[in-house]
C-alpha cells in the first residue's frame, strides 16, 4: 500500500449496524494487514450492555462498558478476533473523531442505537463523516458482495486522494476501479433574444480530457492499469449512484470536499452519496 494505515477503528454501540460496520473492517482489516480496534464511547446516557432489556445503571463504569464491548465483538467475531478492544468516557460523536487523529480509517455503521429507522445516516455517523481526520466507511446494513469500487472524481485534490486511495485496495476482492466523472449541460436563463448554442461536445471533450488527467496524473503506481474511466451526464450523486447499481459496484469512494462554490467539510455530493440507502 502507498499509504501506511496504522490501524482501523470501528465504532461500537450495540446496534445491528455497528456489527456490520465491525464484520467490514475485521474482513478489510485482515485483507490489508492492518489492525483493527472496536472503539464503545460512554457515558451515563449512553450505557451499551450485551442484554437488549437493560435499563439505566447507576453504577455503570469503564468495566460495564468494556465487558459490553468484549462481548460484543466475541459474539460478532468468535473469541479469536484479533481486534483490540477500546472504551473511552465520551460521547460517541468526538470520541471517533478523536480516535480519527491516529488512525487510517474509521468504519461506522448508517444507523446506530439512538438513530430513527427514517434516517439514512444517524447523527454519529454524520458527525464523524464532517469531522474525521481521517478516511471514513459507512458500511450500510447489507452483505457487501464482490464487484468493482467506484470512484467520483471531480478534478479536485480530494477525489484524487480518493481514487488513489482505492486503487490501492486488495486486487483479489475488487480487481477493477471505475473512476467517475460526472459533467452536465449548463442551463441559463436569458433575457431578450435566445440564440441556442450547443456547446455539448466541447463541454464533453473538456469533461474527458479532465477525467484522463486525473487519472495520469494521479500517483497509482502499478495499479494505474485496474483504472477504468467512465464519463457519466447528469448529476453527480444520481449518477454515481445510478452506475454504482448498474455495475453491483462493492463500494463507492468520493472525496470530502469537490470543486463546488460551497466548500463545506463535507461535500453536497459525498453527503449526498452517504445518506443514499442501497
Amino acid at each position: 500500500m502507498l499509504w501506511e494505515m496504522e490501524r482501523i477503528v470501528v465504532g461500537i454501540d450495540g446496534s445491528a449496524s455497528s456489527q456490520h460496520a465491525l464484520e467490514w473492517a475485521h474482513s478489510f482489516g485482515a485483507r490489508e494487514g492492518v489492525p483493527v480496534t472496536a472503539l464503545l464511547a460512554w457515558d451515563w446516557l449512553n450505557q451499551t450492555s450485551l442484554s437488549d432489556t437493560a435499563r439505566f445503571d447507576p453504577d455503570y463504569s469503564a468495566e460495564s462498558a468494556q465487558a459490553a464491548l468484549d462481548g460484543i465483538v466475541d459474539r460478532a467475531l468468535g473469541p479469536d478476533h484479533g481486534v483490540t478492544c477500546e472504551v473511552m468516557l465520551e460521547h460517541p460523536g468526538p470520541a471517533l473523531v478523536t480516535a480519527s487523529e491516529t488512525a487510517g480509517l474509521v468504519v461506522v455503521g448508517a444507523r446506530g442505537m439512538g438513530g430513527f429507522r427514517g434516517l439514512l445516516l444517524g447523527s454519529v455517523s454524520r458527525h464523524v463523516l464532517h469531522n474525521s481526520k481521517c478516511p471514513v466507511a459507512v458500511v450500510r446494513d447489507v452483505a457487501v458482495q464482490p464487484g468493482p469500487i467506484l470512484v467520483g472524481v471531480d478534478g479536485s485534490e480530494t477525489s484524487a486522494r480518493a481514487l488513489e486511495w482505492a486503487a490501492q485496495q486488495n486486487q483479489a476482492e475488487a480487481p477493477q476501479v471505475i473512476a467517475a466523472l460526472s459533467w452536465q449541460y449548463p442551463i441559463t436563463a436569458t433575457v431578450g433574444p435566445l440564440f441556442i448554442v450547443d456547446y455539448r461536445n466541447d463541454l464533453e471533450a473538456g469533461a474527458r480530457g479532465l477525467l484522463d488527467h486525473l487519472i495520469e496524473s494521479a500517483d497509482l503506481g502499478d495499479d494505474r492499469d485496474r483504472v477504468e474511466p467512465v464519463l457519466l451526464e447528469g448529476s453527480a450523486a444520481a449518477e454515481l449512484l445510478r452506475e454504482a447499481d448498474r455495475r453491483r459496484a462493492s463500494m463507492i469512494v468520493v472525496g470530502a470536499r469537490g470543486e463546488g462554490r460551497m466548500k463545506a467539510l463535507l461535500g453536497s455530493v459525498s453527503d449526498q452519496v452517504a445518506q443514499h440507502e442501497t
